[in-house]
């Protein structure tokens, strides 16, 4: 056993635990997620990531409690990763993407927002691209440049428009879209890909989870399409239609995720019902 020193990502509280030799020394990824739990070091339960050398590299807020709906997911294999995973480089992708702006990135696409994302190692450049391309291929199209703060400087004004990331830290949000308190499933999906202890793996889970939020979206958004005139979707038609279509159980917190995708990305005008008990509201 190993003591190591945990920071809490919420309250900043400092603290210790122990972790197995052999769980962080043999990772391949080059972190391994460690549940924090309550009173542990503070009040708040999180995740940490630990590296090889047994320093914590980052921490993570998550909701427990929120759960992901599983669906059969076409073409997914955890026996035979697709060749275009070759080219990603994990351990170096984990070790220079926080989780957090993981999750500011998926939460910016999912909202058809343009990303503007800020870091110094030119080196690092190829294999974020090589990611962002492997998890977003035949979904979400995603509009994201990678470069150094000096080219953001100079630059600044083509940006006006974009969310700018610098590592985990907000340079620009005009909208606010990078809200916590919206980012639960998000979040919950970032911490899905790195609880996986291959790399591999975890991949295909982060690309499966994104394919999952596209095509249960483009479902509503076709429900949508055909309303006859004067028809209105309500959450229980879209959970009935969605349970039918794809025998999955979805929760309300996911509902409200995929009609924001609906509403934000498809820029659809999605006809809801408007009773005080049925309206589903996203921000």
């Amino acid at each position: 056993m190993v003591k190591v020193t945990i920071k809490c990502p919420e309250c900043n509280g400092v603290g210790y635990m122990e972790v197995e030799n052999n769980l962080i020394a043999e990772s391949e990824r080059g972190v391994t997620a460690v549940n924090v739990a309550e009173d542990l070091v503070c009040k708040h339960s999180f995740i940490a990531y630990i590296d090889k050398n047994f320093v914590m590299r980052d921490s993570f807020i998550t909701d427990f409690k929120i759960k992901l709906p599983e669906i059969n997911m076409d073409g997914a294999t955890f026996l035979q990763p697709p060749k275009d995973t070759d080219n990603i480089d994990l351990y170096l992708i984990s070790l220079n993407l926080p989780a957090l702006t993981l999750s500011y990135i998926l939460r910016a696409c999912f909202n058809g927002k343009k990303i503007m994302l800020i870091y110094e190692l030119d080196m690092l450049i190829n294999h974020f691209k090589n990611f962002f391309s492997y998890i977003f291929k035949n979904n979400f199209e995603i509009d994201i440049i990678i470069g150094n703060f000096k080219y953001y400087k100079q630059n600044k004004k083509n940006f006006k428009d974009h969310v700018v990331i610098n590592k985990d830290r907000i340079i620009s949000d005009k909208t606010k879209l990078l809200n916590l308190k919206h980012m639960k499933i998000e979040n919950a999906v970032v911490q899905r890909f790195l609880a996986e202890y291959d790399p591999k793996v975890s991949l295909i889970i982060l690309k499966n989870e994104i394919q999952k939020a596209y095509k249960l979206t483009k479902q509503i958004v076709q429900m949508n399409e055909d309303l006859k005139e004067k028809e209105v979707l309500s959450s229980k038609q879209m959970l009935d239609n969605l349970e039918g279509t794809y025998d999955v159980k979805i929760g309300k917190n996911y509902l409200d995720f995929l009609i924001g995708i609906a509403t934000n990305y498809f820029k659809i005008n999605l006809h809801q019902a408007k009773s005080s008990s049925d309206l589903i509201k996203y921000f």
